[in-house]
C-alpha cells in the first residue's frame, strides 16, 4: 500500500514550485524586451539582473508551493480515508 507522509507532500510541493520557478524564469528572460531581468551583452548572451529576477521567483514560489501544499495533503487525508489507513 501506498504510505503518504507528509514530509512525502513537501517534497512534492518543493519540486512543483521548483519546476514552475524555472519555467517563469525562463519566460523572463526570453521576454525581456527592457533589459529589466537580463542585461544584453551581445545578441545571444546576457548578463541576468539577480535583484529583479529573485523576487519574481519567489512570489511564484510562494503562490505555487502554498496551493500544491495544500493540495497534497487533502490528497493525504482522502486517500488515507478510503484505505482505512489512520490519518497522521
Amino acid at each position: 500500500m501506498l504510505n503518504i507522509t507528509f514530509r512525502a507532500c513537501l517534497f512534492f510541493s518543493l519540486i512543483v514550485a521548483a519546476i514552475f520557478c524555472l519555467y517563469i524564469g525562463n519566460v523572463a528572460i526570453d521576454h525581456n524586451s527592457m533589459e529589466e531581468y537580463c542585461r544584453y551583452v551581445n545578441e545571444t548572451e546576457c548578463d541576468i539582473v539577480w535583484q529583479n529576477l529573485l523576487p519574481l521567483l519567489l512570489f511564484w514560489f510562494v503562490v505555487i508551493f502554498i496551493p500544491s501544499l495544500i493540495i497534497s495533503l487533502i490528497f493525504k487525508v482522502v486517500y488515507q480515508k478510503l484505505s482505512g489507513k489512520q490519518v497522521n
